[in-house]
């Protein structure tokens, strides 16, 4: 009957609206992890880290183009700009190099500040919390 067809596709509407926003907080979430982690890692001076810290970060913006289920230009935004701005760079030459070190690792910092800002994601020091591998 018509009740119940309307019924079935309001459900369905709920359920595939559910999935988009699921999808969309672990899209923020993966860009986020990766972005701090690279700028925990850049901003420690002295600190050692491997050429997959800014793999990762590359590995993520790609995987990004694809996970924006939505097309939210903000994430895409961010996405293109930390392709651009982290990514980019060869992880020798911020081994090499301190000042665009810091540099770059204060580009990431206005990142995550951002980030937070759009998704009201709370900070949570690397400390506290367990990293998949280390980079």
């Amino acid at each position: 009957d018509l009740a119940t067809k309307a019924m079935l596709d309001k459900q369905l509407e709920n359920d595939n609206n559910s999935a988009v926003n699921v999808a969309m907080s672990d899209a923020w979430q993966r860009l986020y992890t990766v972005v701090q982690h690279f700028q925990t890692r850049l901003a420690t001076p002295g600190a050692i880290f491997r050429d997959s810290l800014v793999t990762n970060v590359r590995e993520c913006c790609d995987v990004l183009k694809v996970f924006n289920v939505a097309g939210d230009s903000q994430l895409e935004d961010l996405r293109l700009a930390a392709e651009t701005t982290l990514a980019s760079y060869d992880p020798a030459t911020l081994r090499d190099n301190a000042k665009l070190r810091s540099d770059v690792a204060q580009t990431a910092d206005g990142m995550l500040t951002t980030i937070r800002t759009i998704r009201k994601i709370a900070f949570v020091p690397e400390t506290e919390k367990t990293m998949e591998g280390t980079a």
